[in-house]
């Protein structure tokens, strides 16, 4: 039978619902994004950080404050579903201050068309994250290129959980980067707190190669190239220690 049945079940998509064009709490972004992670680790719990006001923008300020109190409060995964074109001292250093802590950084690489470097994606040791479509092709609308992208996910009209009890779709690497997230926490769940940036990096960009583009995010071949030393899930031991999703970003407790 079929996950969803369009019939009785309401679907949002953005090409009639423009509120889902901005990364605002208001607009269900971080509830999709928060959906999407679910739905690859379900017993993750998550740790909505909310950095961008209603109108769908946040200041630098507000960003770099976020990622220091989730990294503060227990994350282990970071992610970012959100692109600036710039970078900054302050940004990097958040960054750098998660990494050294052992926490996983999952960024969206833009939606630009564009291997011009977007932030934070483009930063040393953190992960970014194309999209691609149901045909295992890029995204029109994705970056590309070494700069922004480690690994490709799927970021085309994805199905994921939309405030009020529905489902909304949805197409950008900010969809793309969340399952990449959900990946990271399985891993963090498998390796626990031996898991390193290279590793967790390593094992996101295992899956297929797409010819001409990269790696496509691929969750049994993340989890078997990793040297598994530990147990969990959600009928075993436990659940990661981290990963998350919310208003861009998020980290898992």
């Amino acid at each position: 039978s079929p996950i969803l049945d369009q019939s009785t079940t309401a679907i949002l998509d953005q090409s009639t619902s423009p509120i889902l064009d901005t990364p605002s709490d208001d607009s269900g972004h971080g509830t999709m994004v928060a959906g999407l992670i679910h739905l690859v680790a379900p017993w993750a719990t998550l740790m909505p950080v909310r950095v961008f006001n209603a109108s769908g923008s946040a200041s630098l300020y507000n960003v770099v404050r976020g990622i220091y109190w989730a990294v503060d409060h227990g994350a282990k995964v970071l992610n970012m579903s959100f692109s600036i074109g710039n970078n900054s001292q302050a940004l990097s250093a958040a960054i750098d201050y998660a990494i050294g802590r052992g926490v996983v950084c999952v960024a969206a690489a833009g939606n630009d068309a564009s291997g011009q470097p977007v932030y934070p994606a483009a930063l040393h040791q953190v992960n970014g994250v194309g999209a691609t479509t149901n045909s295992d092709q890029l995204a029109w609308f994705s970056n590309f290129g070494g700069a922004n992208t480690d690994v490709y996910a799927p970021g085309v009209w994805v199905i994921t959980a939309y405030p009020g009890g529905r489902y909304a779709e949805g197409l950008g690497t900010s969809f793309s980067a969340p399952l990449a997230a959900g990946v990271a926490a399985i891993l963090e769940t498998l390796r626990g707190e031996n898991l390193s940036e290279s590793q967790a990096a390593d094992a996101l960009s295992s899956g297929i190669t797409i010819r001409g583009v990269g790696p496509r995010l691929d969750a049994f071949d993340a989890g078997n190239s990793l040297d598994c030393n530990g147990h969990g899930g959600p009928n075993g031991d436990g659940g990661p220690n981290g990963s998350g999703g919310g208003n861009g970003q998020g980290g898992h407790h």
